[in-house]
Formats: structure tokens, sequence, C-alpha cells
């Protein structure tokens, strides 16, 4: 058995070990093979708008849709329905596949920043592949992506706007892997419990990446873990990790790597909210990673529970407080209504609350573990680069490498059950290794020290890995190079 290794440098993708990736077909030829109902603007799918494929999805089925969207501009204001369960939603190119609108927050509607939304997905068991959801609005909030239901996955999506470009609702689970989120104020916002693993949080002007709102009783808010957050270069801003929207607000991030950006203190107080919030970090690197600074009210996490952030346990039906019975229940939902009618808000508490239905959610009862729906997972992996690979100080937007290329770490294939990594020059110290499935679960985890010069190896023996492929980080102070390995 041995691995095989695809690397990404400056814009140019090398196939190390004389691995060939030739394809006979593309992307969009395999998924449309597949998919049940086709969108392309162009005239040559099922439907030409994306709502109209989206609820052409039959109601309430026990199997799995997958609604393939061709490359093209979408302009349109999209809900999807409660009723349209289990939709797998595919475009044909991440940067080509655009789905997109203007709006923001206005007070003439009952809903405010609730009606903003670009893309809203209320139904359960949703799964988005390969698509940018963007709200082009700069004047005051404004949705990209709103998410109302339970069980949803991002994987390789961009999520584009300014202030609040994603919400999630009450009682809710998402996983998001391998997204590239962009904005400023208060941009990744709500009340769910979300698992942002491996995705790339970028901040485009002064703000709060985060304002949870999660409710009080929940162990799990907002996880990021072995994300990286970068800022705009120019002006001499910083940014900061967050603040708390309602006072019980939940986030973490771990093992992610900071700019150097990141405000001192980390976090930013909000009307003494602060003070019943919970706020951590868990060995995050990178120049913004230094806590001596750090708000008061702010943790870094006990070593002994960080075990429990991992999807099982964070996904977990007793993340729920339903064993505290109907008066927490209640109190979970009065407590946020009567903060939003205090203010002369009741109408957004309402949009909210009911989400596109008739009646409140309830709290998840399955202990959910995320799979990707195969073969689509399987085809876009074929094709994709993943995010954290593909960063380059070339291009328009100005981002920072991941990792800079004269500290040049890669894997390559090494000869039994073992990685051998390649250095071009000596790191002192705190070197990691981590290997991954494709499902975000970690397989092994080293403290590597320092790496000389050429080539180490690291022994795999034991670990019972199948044929197929894995996704390696190796995480220092300069940042994180990440990539996939295939075993045969």
């Amino acid at each position: 058995m041995i691995f095989k290794h695809y690397l990404k440098t400056a814009g140019l993708l090398f196939t190390l070990c004389a691995f060939s990736t030739a394809q006979a077909q593309t992307l969009g030829e395999e998924i449309e093979a597949i998919a049940d109902i086709v969108v392309d603007i162009n005239g040559t799918g099922d439907y030409t708008s994306v709502l109209a494929g989206l609820n052409a999805v039959p109601d309430s089925s026990d199997e799995w849709t997958i609604v393939y969207v061709k490359n093209g501009f979408y302009y349109e204001k999209i809900i999807l329905k409660p009723a349209k369960m289990k939709v797998v939603l595919v475009g044909e190119n991440v940067d080509s596949t655009i789905l997109s609108y203007d709006d923001h927050g206005d007070g003439s509607l009952p809903g405010h920043t609730f009606s903003s939304y670009s893309f809203r997905a209320d139904a359960h068991d949703f799964q988005a592949y390969n698509i940018t959801f963007e709200n082009t609005n700069t004047t005051s909030q404004a949705v990209a992506f709103h998410s109302n239901g339970d069980r949803q996955i991002l994987f390789h999506c961009k999520l584009l706007s300014n202030q609040d470009t994603y919400f999630d609702n009450f009682r809710t689970r998402r996983y998001i892997k391998d997204c590239f989120i962009e904005g400023d104020v208060d941009f990744i916002f709500g009340f769910g419990v979300t698992l942002f693993d491996t995705c790339h949080i970028y901040c485009n002007d002064p703000g709060y990446v985060t304002a949870a709102s999660t409710p009080q009783y929940y162990e799990f808010g907002y996880v990021f873990r072995g994300s990286y957050v970068t800022v705009r270069e120019g002006g001499n801003w910083s940014v900061s990790l967050g603040r708390p929207w309602f006072p019980y607000s939940n986030t973490i991030f771990y093992e992610c790597w900071l700019s150097a950006r990141i405000v001192g203190s980390g976090w930013s107080p909000w009307d003494g909210r602060e003070a019943t919030c919970i706020y951590q970090e868990y060995n995050n690197i990178g120049p913004g990673s230094d806590t001596t600074f750090r708000a008061d009210w702010s943790s870094q996490l006990d070593p002994a529970l960080a075990d429990r952030y991992n999807i099982d346990t964070i996904f977990a039906a007793s993340n729920f407080p339903s064993d505290l019975g109907p008066e927490v229940d209640s109190i979970e939902f009065w407590s946020m209504r009567d903060r939003f009618e205090a203010s002369g808000y009741a109408e957004r508490a309402d949009t909210i609350l009911y989400a596109g239905r008739d009646y409140w959610p309830e709290y998840p009862t399955d202990n959910w573990v995320p799979e990707f729906y195969e073969p689509v997972y399987g085809i876009v992996t074929n094709y994709t680069d993943f995010f954290i690979n593909a960063v380059d100080t070339t291009t328009a937007n100005g981002l920072r490498p991941v990792l800079t290329q004269d500290q040049g770490i890669s894997v390559l294939s090494p000869a039994k059950e073992q990685l051998v990594i390649s250095c071009t020059q000596a790191i002192s110290t705190g070197a990691r290794l981590s290997l991954y499935d494709l499902n975000g679960r970690v397989l092994f985890v080293k403290d590597l020290g320092g790496l000389p010069e050429g080539l180490t190896e690291v022994s795999l023996q034991g670990l019972g890995l199948g044929t197929g492929i894995y996704v390696y980080q190796i995480e220092t102070e300069a940042g994180i190079s990440a990539g996939k390995v295939m075993k045969e």
C-alpha cells in the first residue's frame, strides 16, 4: 500500500510520485449523469432558475434528490421550503455557479435582517456542494445564507457578504467543511450549533467575526476547528473574534490559525452580556494567537475537555437540554422573544421562531453524525482542491498564503505504512501533523517538534487505514499546510 499526494503551489497543480490525474469526464458531466433535476440559466436543463428547480423536488421524500446547477449568475431570492427534505444541491464550479441577491435589513419589513437572505434553507437534511451564496448589498445587514433546518451540510462553498453573511436558527445543527466565508460585522451569527471545519474565514473590513446567541443550556454553539482567519490587507484596523449578541453566546476557536490583525483582547464586550458568555480558544497558532492580553472574561479550554470537541459529541442530542422539561423549553423561546419585543421588534422574533413553519421547532432527538452524500461527494472531491490549499498572494483579493513557499512543507509517498514529510528548510519547533478522513474525523495527531531540512518519516502503523483519500494538515508557527493523500 502506498500514499500519493496532490500539492497546489502558486496556482499550479503538481502531482508527486508520477500519479496521473487525467479524467475522462468533467465534474459537470459526471454530476449531470446522476442528477434528478438540472438547472441551467442558458436553457439546456429542466429549469432556468434555482428556485424553480428546488420547488420541483418531491415533498417529504425519503429519498435524496440531486439538483445540479450549471455555471451561471442566478439572481434570485431563494427559499428551500420545509417539505423539500433530503436535497443535494451541487454546482458545476464554486467560482462560476453563483446564487446572488441584493437585499438588506429593511425596518419596514417585519423580519428586518431575517428577511434579507439571498438563500434560505428551511428543510432538514440539506446538503450543498460547490456553490457560491452571496448578498451584494452594502447598506446594512445582508444575509447570504440563512439556515432554518437541522442536519445541514455545506462543502466547498463560498458565503459572501459584509454584515451578517451567515445566520443559523434555534435547535438546528450544521457541518460546514472547507468553505470560504467573507464579511465584516457579526458576519457569522445565530442560535444554532455549527462546526466550521477547516474553513477560511476572511474579514474584509473592521468588525467582528461572530455574534453567537447560543441558548443557555447548550454545551456547544459555534466551533471553529482547524480553520484559519485572515484579514484584508491595508489600513491599521483590527478584527475581533466575536461579541455576544445574547447572554450565553458560546464560541470556540480550536486549533485555528489567527491573523496578526486579531485584536489583542481576542473578543469584544457587548452591553454586559460578556459576563455570562462562553468564549474560548484552544491550541491556536499564527501571529494572532498570543493570549497574553486576552479579555479576562474569555478563557483557554481546559485540555481535559479537548476530546469532547469532536463530531459525535458536538452534534449529539445530549447537547440540547430537552431533559430539563417544558419550563426550560418555554424560557428558551420567550426570553428571546421578550428581548426583541422590549426593543419594539416582536415581529422579528416570530420570523425567527417559526422558521418558515407554523410551529416552533422541537429539540433534535437523534445523535447526528454528518455523512456526505455519495456519489456526489466523491465526484466533487475528485475535481476539487481544498480552499485551505489554494490561497495565493498573487490573486486580486490579497489573501495571505496559509504557508509561505519558502517554508515548503509537503507530504511524499511513503514506502509502507508511513507518511514522508519533505521540508525545504528546517523548522526548529512547534510542528504538528494531523490526518483526517473525508468526513473530517481525526485519525491521527502527532506533535513533531522540529522538522529537519529534507525528509522525515512518520509511522502510521496500527491505524488500519483502508484504501482511499485522506487529508493531512501540518501546523507550524508560520501557518498551516494541507493537502490530500491517497492510499492504494
